[in-house]
């Protein structure tokens, strides 16, 4: 409640949000403003797409989105993750400054009509430079939660100004790791103001229940099923998985890994398959909606994650896609960088490697099929500790504490 009695009036920014029911799209930031909807009043500002609407009701909040680019091109900037789409179109750099005034423009014209008592940016920039700005105008306080690219890359430049800007007029930081948080602090930020808080995995859907028979037949009937799910990126390290194969195919000649995600590395991914000679050994699925991932995770053996660290910093902050799939009953193969280690327990709950290690992904890999007590151990201690420790209504009630007592 805000000090009139009436429920807290809260604007949420975020350029990562999905832009209609099926979509592909992470639903992080969706499932947090669900959450936060059945106490307050949670408005989201959102970039717009070709066929997203303008306006719409998600489960008990409002979805505004706003036009910065000509209908046919407005998913370009913003089709996701930005970083990572101007890492492979230098040439969307041209849209950034277009892309913060309008979502500017769009805020500051929503907190004059409406009044907000708070203000919770998802990712420092450009959306917590945005709420920064709307905080010196209307003094309404503001979150800002850190997710990761925002913070290991753009180090330098006008991005590093903006970004140290951004913290540093905030109210509150929340980080989604431990690692990420020793990097906000690192940028000078106080922290006593910093909270590492995750997204949360809803346990309800990410569950063993939702193992389909009909799916895993399809999938692979004769034997083990291994599943990279994730953008086909860099610092997510799906080649590493690729690359390990051979040695997993020569001691399981059935087992097959299927790579859900899509992204700019998928053509050298599909030709390191025909190099390597495992065709029969791979699928590429695509990108799949997010109500058919649950029973992938379920029908699925082993995880494996074998993110890296890219040249520029940039890496895994959290890696919900763990979570999810020990959450759902898969045994995980993870390696450790970034936030990873926050999840996995360092290693007490998933198998770790070291990042780029084809062989040790191999090894790992071969010992949790060979072993069936060692692979249901695995299963049974990532099941238990993701629903003890990052189910979504205990880390969105947390969040939940941090806007009412900012408001307050």
């Amino acid at each position: 409640m805000n000090e009139n009695g009436a429920r807290l009036k809260i604007l949420v920014l975020t350029s990562t949000f999905p832009r209609w029911e099926d979509d592909t799209c992470p639903v992080f930031v969706a499932d947090l403003c669900r959450s936060l909807a059945t106490t307050m009043d949670v408005t989201v500002l959102a970039p717009g797409a070709h066929r997203a609407k303008s306006l719409e009701a998600w489960d008990g909040f409002t979805v505004r989105r706003f036009r910065y680019a000509w209908p046919s091109r407005a998913q370009l900037l913003a089709n996701g993750a930005i970083l990572p789409n101007i890492q492979r179109n230098r040439w969307l750099l041209a849209q950034v400054p277009l892309f913060v005034l309008c979502e500017l423009w769009a805020a500051w014209r929503l907190m004059r009509r409406e009044r907000f008592d708070i203000i919770h940016a998802h990712w420092a920039i450009p959306q917590g430079l945005v709420a920064s700005l709307l905080k010196r105008r209307f003094g309404v306080p503001v979150v800002i939660t850190t997710h990761g690219g925002d913070i290991y890359a753009l180090r330098d430049g006008a991005a590093l100004i903006a970004k140290r800007f951004a913290l540093r007029t905030s109210d509150r930081v929340t980080a989604v790791s431990s690692a990420l948080k020793a990097e906000v602090v690192a940028l000078g930020i106080d922290e006593r103001r910093v909270d590492v808080l995750p997204m949360g995995v809803d346990t309800s859907r990410f569950t063993p229940d939702a193992s389909s028979p009909q799916l895993r037949a399809m999938l692979n009937p004769a034997g083990p099923v291994l599943l990279f799910v994730g953008r086909l990126v860099e610092k997510k390290g799906a080649r590493y998985a690729i690359k390990a194969m051979p040695e997993i195919a020569a001691a399981h000649p059935d087992a097959r890994l299927l790579v859900i995600g899509d992204g700019p590395e998928r053509r050298m991914l599909e030709e390191l398959v025909r190099a390597f000679g495992v065709e029969r050994n791979v699928a590429f699925l695509g990108a799949v909606p997010n109500r058919d991932l649950p029973a992938y995770y379920a029908s699925s053996d082993v995880f494996v994650g074998p993110s890296v660290v890219e040249e520029n910093g940039d890496t895994e902050s959290f890696g919900v896609v763990y979570a999810e799939a020990m959450a759902s009953g898969c045994a995980v193969v993870a390696t450790d960088v970034g936030g990873v280690s926050d999840v996995t327990g360092n290693g007490e709950f998933a198998r770790m490697v070291p990042q780029r290690d084809c062989d040790a992904i191999a090894r790992t890999v071969c010992a949790l099929l060979s072993d069936r007590e060692v692979h249901t151990a695995a299963r049974a201690r990532g099941i238990r500790a993701m629903r003890e420790r990052f189910d979504h209504m205990r880390i969105h009630r947390s969040y939940a504490d941090i806007i009412e007592r900012l408001a307050a």
